[in-house]
């Protein structure tokens, strides 16, 4: 995706949950080369970019950023707003990869806007953007097709039979929807997906990489699929790589639809003959589930912001 600043283009992964924008600035250090890995930082020479003397501090699951706040005009996908809210980074951890930023697609800032100074930095993306909705396609295939970000409606050549829709929990900022009813089933283990009620939102997240899912949850499915706590912590385990082939597939119900991913699809090939489960636990510690990548390459996700809904439909891969 690229989202253009005055004389300056970056490529930015999307996260729904994260309302915050940033992109690396000419200060900006780190440890790992976070802040070198995506090519040259932003220059705020440029006369349309405007402090505002706000800090960012976010904390994601890999990686972290914090820095100063600013407005100034910016493009994406043919809109473009005058006076838009992004961070720009004096520090970031974890942000390897060639991707150039963070571009937040959610209801509303985050905490670190104080009341009563949005009106001083513009607006959310989605909001100063104009955005209707906007849908996601994610490849399954690293060497295959590209994923797709279309704004103001869906790709249906990436799409199989209808929508099943969720309402949106629009309170936290995030595309959050209710699962106090949903289960799982996996090689004939089945469970409670809130399990007994200690987790019963969830989020749809194309910047989180895994399902987090609460512990419990996470220790049965692993169980079920013969997946092995890793010696890293973090919630996350390992598995025979062989089972991307012959492993079972999981289900997911909730709003009395079932959404299926098939082994392939979470079994993650870690490289040097490693593979990782795609489920990870501890979602009871913020209280809320995160349908990641894992579970959005199977299943084509559509946001509809008029409406206050999330849709999935089956994707289709070639």
């Amino acid at each position: 995706m690229l989202i253009v600043l005055p004389a300056f283009i970056k490529k930015t992964p999307f996260s729904h949950p994260a309302p915050e924008s940033w992109v690396p600035g000419p200060a900006c250090s780190s440890s790992d080369g976070s802040c070198t890995a995506s090519g040259n930082p932003i220059s705020l020479s440029d006369k349309t970019i405007h402090a505002t003397g706000i800090s960012f501090s976010d904390q994601y699951g890999s990686g972290a950023a914090s820095g100063k706040v600013y407005y100034g005009p910016y493009t994406l996908a043919g809109a473009t707003v005058t006076k838009g809210y992004f961070g720009v980074t004096t520090k970031e951890q974890g942000f390897t990869f060639a991707a150039q930023g963070l571009l937040g697609l959610a209801f509303s800032f985050g905490k670190h806007i104080p009341n009563g100074v949005t009106s001083s930095v513009g607006e959310v993306p989605i909001t100063a953007l104009g955005l209707k909705s906007f849908g996601f396609y994610l490849s399954d295939s690293a060497q295959g097709d590209e994923g797709t970000f279309t704004t103001n409606g869906y790709d249906v050549s990436h799409v199989k039979g209808p929508f099943s829709y969720e309402p949106i929990i629009t309170n936290p900022g995030y595309w959050q929807f209710d699962v106090s009813k949903g289960s799982f089933e996996v090689a004939g283990t089945k469970g409670d997906l809130s399990d007994g009620g200690s987790t019963i939102h969830a989020i749809a997240d194309t910047g989180t990489s895994l399902l987090i899912l609460p512990t419990n949850v996470a220790n049965n499915i692993w169980n079920a699929i013969g997946a092995s706590a890793s010696i890293f912590g973090q919630g996350t385990a390992t598995i025979d790589c062989s089972v991307a082939q012959s492993g079972p597939d999981l289900s997911f119900t909730f709003s009395k639809t079932t959404y299926t991913i098939p082994a392939s699809a979470y079994v993650i090939d870690g490289g040097l003959g490693l593979c990782i489960a795609g489920i990870a636990g501890g979602a009871e510690n913020d209280g809320v589930s995160i349908f990641g990548d894992v579970f959005l390459r199977s299943w084509y996700s559509f946001y509809d912001i008029e409406n206050t809904r999330i849709g999935f439909a089956k994707a289709v891969h070639p």
